[in-house]
This record gives C-alpha cells, structure tokens and sequence, in this order.
C-alpha cells in the first residue's frame, strides 16, 4: 500500500533533454511512476526556463516531487550565477507552495573555491535546496556504458574511433565515477523510503585523474590507444578562444575547469 501510495504521485524533472533525465524518466516510467517533465520550448511539454523568471504556476501542473536537474550554460560567470540560482529558487518555491518533496541533484564537484563556475553555482544552489528542507544527491560523474553522452562518453565515443587521443596534461584532481543505473536506483530509493533533508554522497570508490579515466576507459573497450599529452593550459586558452566566437562545442572551457580544481 505503501509503494502503491507513491506511484500515484506525481513527479516532475527539469532539465529534460539532458542525458541524464532522460534515462531517469525512463527509468521511472518503467516502475510505473507518474511523470512529467520540463522544456524550455515554449508549448513542448511543461515550459520552465531558468532565464524566464515568470510565475511557472501557470506553466506547470501540481506536481508532489520535484526532481531538479535543470542547468544552463553561459559564458559569463555573472550571467550563469544568474539564471541557475533565480531559476532555482523560482522551481524551489513553486514546490513549497504544492507541498512537494524537493530532490536536488547537485555535484561531486560543487564547491565555494572550485575553478569552474559551475562548480561554484551548484554549491550556491546547495545551500538554498537546504533552505527548502531538500535531499541533495552529490553523485560523481556519470555514466552509462552503453551511451556517448557526457564525458565519459565523449571519451569512449573517442577511443573507439581514434588511434590515438590527446589528453591534457597537468589535471591531478581526482575524478569518482557514478553509474546512471546506481544512480537511478537511488532516485527509487529515496522515493519509497520518505528520506528528507539528507544529503547523499553518491559514487563508486575508485577514482581517476583525466588520464587515468582515459586508460580505464580503453581497458573497458579493450583497446590499445596512443595517448598524446598537451599541457592543459593551452588547450584552455583555445578552448575559451573559440567560445569567444560563440562556436558551439562539444567540450566546454569551464568542463576543463572543473578538472584543475
């Protein structure tokens, strides 16, 4: 009776194009939850835009668990810091107002003296989820083994198709990793057990710097690879070049960021 209760209710993603939702709501889907999701295409779903500060009442339905994962990319640090955190608040009271359990799922990485800005944002937005009586999910970086999305993707996608790859040298910060299964048994968990404001250091043990994943990753494909070092600095300094031009890709400055410190 207990599971039966929950499955009725209604659980809301944001940030639903991502690599993540996507195998999340699936998931969720498949155990028979009721959910919908966000889009930041006006009449494509339910519209939530993190840079539209408008009353999201009127856009999205009731809803009893809010599952936040929505985060939108800028160049400017002020304009990122922007978005995500009044975007934030804005989700966050909307769920307070329906009553809803509020899921926050930030990241390993999010710290008040991390280089990135997204490191920094995810942290600020913590400390708000807090505010809001919320369970935090800090899981590593995730992955799923039979998809190229994220950076473990990018990386495998690379390695299957490459001779060799270029990896930037100098990155000594350590990196855990955390499977989309893991991840999404975790989402259930939390929904059937009630657990409210927690948070959750989600990942496996083991942990790499950029050019140890690299090896990992080929030793899973069982591949030899040639890898060529390149200091990370210049590899930065081009990346933010490009970005300058707003040329879209695939592999942002402020991801390498992430991986300094």
């Amino acid at each position: 009776m207990i599971l039966c209760s929950f499955l009725n209710n209604k659980i809301l993603i944001t940030g639903s194009d991502g690599f993540i939702s996507k195998r999340l709501k699936s998931y969720l889907i498949n155990k028979s939850y009721d959910v919908i999701s966000t889009s930041r295409v006006k009449g494509d779903r339910f519209y939530f835009d993190l840079k539209n500060e408008l009353n999201t009442e009127y856009t999205i339905p009731h809803f009893d668990i809010l599952i936040h994962l929505s985060y939108l990319r800028e160049y400017a640090l002020k304009e990122e810091k922007k978005h995500n955190i009044n975007g934030a608040k804005n989700i966050f009271s909307l769920a307070k107002k329906y009553n809803a359990k509020i899921i926050y799922i930030s990241s390993q990485n999010a710290n008040p003296n991390s280089y990135s800005n997204y490191g920094k944002i995810k942290y600020a937005i913590e400390k708000i989820a807090s505010q809001f009586n919320s369970v935090i999910i800090r899981p590593g970086l995730i992955y799923d083994k039979n998809s190229n999305a994220g950076i473990f993707g990018n990386i495998d996608k690379l390695i299957k198709k490459m001779p060799f790859i270029i990896v930037p040298s100098g990155l000594n910060k350590k990196l855990n990793l955390c499977n989309i299964e893991s991840f999404n048994e975790t989402i259930n968990d939390i929904l059937i057990n009630t657990i409210h404001h927690s948070k959750i250091d989600l990942y496996e043990r083991e942990n790499y710097n950029l050019f140890d994943l690299v090896k990992h990753i080929a030793k899973i494909n069982n591949k030899k690879i040639k890898i060529l070092l390149l200091n990370y600095k210049i590899i930065l300094f081009l990346l933010i070049f490009l970005e300058f031009f707003n040329i879209e890709l695939t592999f942002k400055s402020d991801s390498l960021k992430s991986l300094i410190k």
